[in-house]
């Protein structure tokens, strides 16, 4: 895999609004988008900036930054809850 990138998105579509604010915040044109659907990240252009992670606003994430060398899989299981709000 590319030595340059040290962490990539991982997308988990379970929570995915398909809101496009991935498609439209990323620098290096990654996210995949057919009709306004997110479908997937380009990982040869993905530099593994963590935009897309920041202003995803589902909850939990539907992308979230993973080691490089985490497998698709390991990362989804691992996949954080829904937060609940805190009650004052």
């Amino acid at each position: 895999s590319d030595l340059w990138r040290i962490e990539k998105p991982i997308f988990a579509k379970d929570y995915c609004i398909d809101c496009q604010f991935c498609w439209i915040y990323c620098p290096d044109v990654s996210i995949i988008s057919r009709d306004k659907k997110m479908i997937g990240i380009d990982m040869d252009h993905c530099k593994g900036c963590g935009i897309c992670v920041e202003v995803c606003p589902t909850n939990p994430k539907s992308l979230i930054m993973f080691s490089e060398q985490t497998a698709l899989d390991e990362a989804l299981s691992s996949w954080p809850e829904k937060k609940k709000k805190e009650e004052k």
